[in-house]
């Protein structure tokens, strides 16, 4: 068998070096993920140790930021004693409730637009019983004709209680005697005399409480099954207690971190309380929530024999507990609180609070605001449906946001196209939700109330990934959703289908250079649909790396569904690098072929080896 040439050989040699030397050479060029795409895959786009963008949702472990703040006491429930600070005589004093006309009912969708009769009312705070819904009058903040107004949800009537002069209502409970409880307050740091007031909404009977200081000022009222009444004391600080048979006030103080030089705006500004009968504040100007634990009361849960007044027992004590939010949440304002998960709000941004205490936290972002103008959404109030759903009165845009068990998918409702006015004058605050399972909330700048259907439609967003990794100046990724649409959209001549929603993703913190195509562009869907959506990213070279909130979702001009996502953005590789790179494997390949002519003419030489 004869040999093959030795030039042949040799030329094969040679196109084998090459090929070695050229795949060492791409395989050194640095910046090209092994498996793109891939979380925790060595190489793969995420940026290992580039710090995270303040506000990106994410589970967050006890004792990760979820201790106290600087200058708190160490974490722990601590037993305080409360201080008697004042017997406070009642006042009495009569009310009467005036007709002052029709309500006008409108219907958007699964909306109601409730407008009362008159303009300049500034309706604020609002508690439903039984058919009869009660508002806080809160014209000019405070400094107009202020009063309590009676909205007839049957008759559709609207009537007016004046209170004497000089107290403003400002949040309106119901407590669970049938009486309603009104807190004398404006958002104002000077002193007055300032009071809670309680009237016998049957008897058309009323009576004011003086709080002790000139500084107190109330914003919110909790019912314990003893028969006091908890009251937040937003203006001067902490917590108050007031025993409506005594007459007798406590003082419940609650620190101020160390270095705060503040002396106004300190205290609770919500209050809710829990199956145990646990009291929880949120402390607004501390970014934490305060939890209270029953304690000794006396002379609060019977009333003495023979109607005489409590005497000044000791005011007793109580486990105090303050918790620091996570996760970078500041200015906190609604709550609600579900088991051991706790729900609030970040009144200057843009995201709800899921948190357990001592456990995983979650943040749950709101659709951005770019179409409003405005640069936070402002959630305020929070409030539990009757199926387990958070609903959220996001204050600077007019939206209701509901946040549906189970999944975690936000719907947000848009009340300005509805209600005729810019976004930032319709502020609504408050919200409640009726015995038949509807929220309300009052519009406050569209002197009209809102109502939404017990049982509004929803649309389910379910998101393939929780976060999406892109290179800045990278190939294209996606993501996969799948929208499903429960209940008919109840609007005119729709058929029931929801219409002309347009997939998205989107964030307020969204990054310069991020391009987002939808396929489809459009959806629009029957109840009981299911629609997968694709979002394609690209992410341009300028693009700078980080991770990023964004949501999911889609919207149209009445609604938004969405889930929240973290987008990691990974930096572009370096073009002179590259260039670098690029320039060496090119001499690779030269030098490898050059070896492979110098092999190929030496075994071509005249009177070589011979086969």
């Amino acid at each position: 068998m004869g040999r093959r040439p030795a030039g042949r050989s040799s030329l094969g040699a040679g196109l084998r070096i090459l090929v070695v030397l050229g795949i060492l050479g791409s395989l050194a060029i640095p910046g090209i993920p092994a498996h793109p795409g891939i979380p925790g895959v060595p190489g793969t786009p995420g940026v290992p140790g580039t710090p995270a963008t303040p506000g990106v949702a994410h589970a967050q472990s006890a004792g990760d930021g979820a201790g106290p703040a600087a200058g708190d006491p160490p974490a722990g429930t601590e037993t305080v004693e409360l201080e008697r600070a004042a017997t406070a005589p009642v006042r009495p004093f009569p009310v009467s409730l005036e007709p002052r006309g029709d309500v006008q009912v409108e219907r958007h969708g699964p909306l109601e637009i409730w407008r009362l009769p008159e303009t300049g009312l500034g309706p604020f705070d609002l508690v439903m019983d039984g058919g009869a819904l009660w508002l806080t009058l809160y014209a000019g903040e405070g400094t107009g004709p202020v009063g309590i107004g009676r909205v007839d949800t049957g008759a559709r009537t609207f009537s007016r209680m004046d209170l004497p002069a000089g107290m403003i209502p400002y949040t309106l409970r119901l407590a669970p005697d049938g009486a309603l409880w009104v807190a004398d307050y404006e958002f104002a740091a000077e002193p007055r005399q300032r009071f809670v007031i309680r009237i016998d909404p049957d008897a058309l009977a009323a009576e004011a409480y003086p709080l002790p200081d000139p500084n107190d000022g109330v914003t919110d009222f909790a019912f314990p099954p003893d028969g006091s009444v908890w009251l937040a004391n937003y203006n001067a600080g902490g917590l108050l207690r007031l025993d409506p048979l005594g007459g007798t006030v406590d003082r419940l103080s609650t620190p101020a971190p160390a270095d705060s030089t503040r002396t106004a705006f300190t205290g609770a500004l919500r209050l809710a309380l829990d199956g145990d009968g646990t009291l929880w504040a949120v402390e607004s100007a501390w970014n934490r929530l305060a939890r209270v634990r029953p304690g000794a009361a006396a002379g609060t849960a019977t009333p003495p024999a023979g109607g005489a007044p409590a005497g000044d027992g000791d005011p007793g004590t109580a486990g105090l507990e303050l918790l620091s939010l996570p996760l970078g949440f500041t200015a906190p304002v609604g709550i609600v609180v579900q088991g051991d998960t706790v729900w609030t709000t970040e009144h200057p941004g843009s995201r709800l609070l899921r948190w357990r205490p001592g456990g995983q936290a979650e943040a749950v972002h709101l659709w951005p605001t770019d179409e409003e103008g405005y640069p936070v959404a402002g959630p305020n109030d929070l409030v539990e449906g009757r199926d387990g759903s958070i609903w959220a009165v996001v204050h600077f845009v007019g939206r209701l946001a509901r946040v549906l068990p189970g999944d975690g998918t936000v719907n947000e409702f848009f009340l300005p196209p509805v209600l005729g006015l810019p976004p930032t004058r319709v502020l609504p605050l408050w919200g409640e939700v009726a015995g038949d399972g509807s929220l309300w909330t009052a519009a406050y700048g569209a002197d009209a109330l809102v109502r939404v259907d017990p049982d509004p439609p929803a649309a389910r967003v379910e998101v393939e990934q929780d976060a999406v990794d892109v290179t800045a100046g990278g190939g294209p990724v996606s993501v996969r959703l799948q929208i499903t649409f429960e209940g008919p959209w109840p609007e005119e001549g729709a058929a029931g289908q929801w219409r002309a929603l347009v997939p998205a993703l989107a964030g307020e913190d969204l990054p310069d250079g991020i391009a987002v195509e939808a396929e489809p562009r459009e959806i629009t869907a029957r109840p009981g649909d299911s629609v997968a959506v694709t979002l394609t990213l690209t992410a341009d070279r300028r693009t700078p790396p980080g991770e990023y909130p964004v949501v999911a979702g889609a919207r149209n001009r009445f609604v938004a569904a969405h889930q929240t996502l973290t987008l990691r953005v990974a930096p572009a590789r370096s073009l002179t690098g590259t260039v670098a790179m690029v320039a060496g494997v090119a001499l690779l390949w030269i030098l490898a072929l050059a070896t492979a002519l110098r092999l190929t003419r030496r075994g071509a030489r005249p009177g070589g080896p011979q086969g």
